[in-house]
């Protein structure tokens, strides 16, 4: 991702730190504050055999990560091709709109706003994934669209009031200063390569 490229310049020197916070917080919260809660649970679709469920929103300084759910009532092979046919965005108060990329394509650094999938899991009847929003959102309601297409529902929406993402902003805690990390920090061991084969000789 974008900020793993931004942690040294061409000559060797290390880049502004607020360049590499501003790219690294653009896929994923930054790990020294404590976010508070600013959103859910609530339903955003149901139709009594399947059902998208806005777990919860955290806010961060630099923007909201969103646990979404992904339930069916009975087994079956719904999961086959999602998250890939999940349609997510965002429509802020300012009139921006904001969807997701589930394949990753997008720079996120290219647009004003991000919208990145951060993790998710599940099987059989329940399906969770997590989203990154950033930067934080203008004053105002953040609406929240979902179209689980894959899941026969219809899309839904959930609205997050100005106020209680204002308020959480407020309630956000910093640990500690951020630091960037130290370029080239960890580097994993050589891995023995089987030898008198293929993978030897490009070796030499």
């Amino acid at each position: 991702m974008g900020f793993a490229a931004m942690s040294s310049s061409d000559d060797g020197s290390e880049t502004d730190p607020e360049a590499l916070r501003a790219a690294r917080v653009r896929w994923s919260p930054p790990e020294n504050e404590v976010p508070a809660q600013a959103g859910g649970p609530a339903v955003v679709a149901a139709d009594g055999d399947a059902a998208v469920v806005l777990q919860s929103v955290l806010q961060y300084s630099a923007g909201l990560l969103i646990g979404l759910e992904f339930r069916r009532r009975a087994d079956g092979d719904h999961w086959q091709r999602f998250p890939e046919d999940t349609f997510l965005g965002v429509e802020l108060a300012d009139g921006t709109k904001v969807v997701a990329d589930p394949s990753g394509r997008n720079d996120a650094t290219a647009v004003a706003y991000s919208l990145v999938q951060r993790g998710g899991g599940g099987g059989g009847r329940r399906y969770e994934l997590t989203y990154w929003l950033s930067p934080t959102p203008p004053a105002g309601d953040v609406v929240l669209v979902v179209h689980a297409v894959g899941l026969g529902l219809p899309e839904g929406r959930v609205v997050l009031p100005a106020a209680e993402l204002a308020g959480a902003l407020e309630q956000v805690r910093e640990l500690w200063p951020w630091e960037p990390e130290r370029p080239d920090a960890y580097r994993p061991p050589d891995r023995p390569v089987p030898p008198g084969g293929w993978f030897e000789s490009t070796e030499s």
